[in-house]
This record gives C-alpha cells, structure tokens and sequence, in this order.
C-alpha cells in the first residue's frame, strides 16, 4: 500500500485494514432482530458461516428467519438466549444486535476479557470495527466510513460513488486478475528477477487502457500482452493494435 503523496498524517483513520472473514470459523450473532438481519446478509455475502443465537419469538426478524432457511449449510441458530459460555475461542467475531444496550455492554466487556473482536449495534463506543455502506462490481468493493459519526452519510456518499463509476469496472479488473495471474504462471510465479519488471509493466497497462478497453480483454488479447512482455516490449501493446487486426 503507497503513502497518498499529497495528503498530510492528520490522525484519526481509525479504520485501517479490511479484515478477510474467517470461512472455517464462524461468526457470533447474538439477536434475531432487523439490525442481526442485515448483519447476517453481508456475513452470508462474505462467504463465512454463522451462529445465531437468540429466543424463536415474535421479536424475530421475518427477512432473518427466511434466510436461515435458505442457507441452512451456512446457518445455524440456537434458540436460547446467549451466555458467557458462548464467548470462546470457536468464534470468529462476535456481533451483538439485541435492543438492551446494557446488555449490549456486557457482552462487549466480556468479548474484551477474550481477546475477541465486536461489534454492538447503536454502540459506537463498544465496537472495535464499523460497517461501511458498500458498493460491489463483481470483484471490486468499495467501502465508504463515518468512523461512526452518520452511517446514513456514508449511504449517501457511496450513491454518489456509484452514479459515477464506469459499470465495465468490474469486468475490467476480472480481465486484468487474469492477465496477472497467467503473466506470473509464465514468468516463474510469484516474485523472482522479473517481478519488479512485470509489476512496472502490468501497472502502465492499467494506467494507460479505458475501463472499457480492459473489460473487453479476450483470452486472445491476454495470450499476445503476455507475448510482448516476453519479447521485453518495454510498454504495454495499445488497444489500437488490436483493433487494427495485429492478431
């Protein structure tokens, strides 16, 4: 990750890392309201598997209860309310989403004690970690934080992101995750004397190729780069090539 050049260090970006869910080791939500609902949809997004444990009573989220039957590989509930117990070294992240904040608080203090990360809906002081409004385009993800002070302008941020990102950026960054992936297979894999070289040269076809252009990559056109780059052509081949028929 590259310093930005210009921006001075002003200090409270909290938010540092995006944290890779655990897929073997499950995720802790304790609450089957609407704020657990919305926890369990992303956790579920990302690929990574739940418990829930909460009472099956009126106060259960109808959206909730619907995907705990359409993941039932992925979901388990345990209708009960939770206990210390529950907190342990089996647990992934803990989520708490139940309407006492007092409640909330002990479970927050006791996630501390075991070293465990958590987050307590309508408790900023008792979250280790927030939930930025996401956009998504296929592999891309672009995550939008307050650091807590108004999720709903975080919302409305990342609308304005997405009114203006080229709908082809998705496509384009699967093209060229292909293109490094094959260019690594060809050149000895990861790292070795030509990874500096090959680093330079994929980041200039990055800079220099439209959304558009990158999206429209063939296996073809991924072949011939990997060619030049071989040949020690020192830039990236241009679109123009292609278009005009080289190969």
């Amino acid at each position: 990750m590259v310093a930005p050049a210009k921006r001075p260090i002003t200090g409270s970006g909290s938010l540092l890392i995006s944290y890779r869910l655990s897929r073997s080791t499950p995720i802790l939500i304790i609450g089957a309201g609407k704020e657990a609902a919305g926890r369990l949809y992303y956790a579920l997004d990302a690929s990574a598997p739940v418990i829930i444990i909460a009472p099956d009573d009126n106060h259960v989220d109808p959206t909730l209860r619907k995907r705990i039957l359409e993941w039932p590989q992925m979901v388990e509930w345990r209708k009960r309310d939770w206990s210390i117990q529950d907190l342990n070294d089996n647990i992934d992240i803990v989520f708490s989403c139940l309407e006492s904040l007092e409640e909330s608080q002990k479970i927050y203090l006791a996630c501390k004690e075991r070293h465990l990360l958590c987050n307590c809906a309508d408790l900023p002081s008792c979250c280790d970690f927030y939930f930025p409004s996401t956009l998504r385009r296929g592999p891309v993800q672009i995550a939008v934080s307050t650091n807590g002070n108004g999720p709903r302008m975080a919302a409305r941020i990342r609308k304005v992101i997405d009114d203006v990102l080229p709908q082809s950026v998705g496509l384009a960054v699967e093209k060229i995750g292909d293109l490094r992936r094959k260019l690594q297979f060809a050149t000895g894999g990861i790292g070795g004397i030509d990874a500096g070289k090959r680093m330079s040269w994929v980041s200039q076809l990055c800079d220099s190729w439209s959304w558009e252009e990158l999206a429209a990559l063939s296996d073809t056109d991924i072949e011939y780069l990997i060619k030049e780059f071989e040949k020690g052509s020192p830039t990236p081949l241009t679109p123009s090539s292609r278009i005009n028929g080289k190969y």
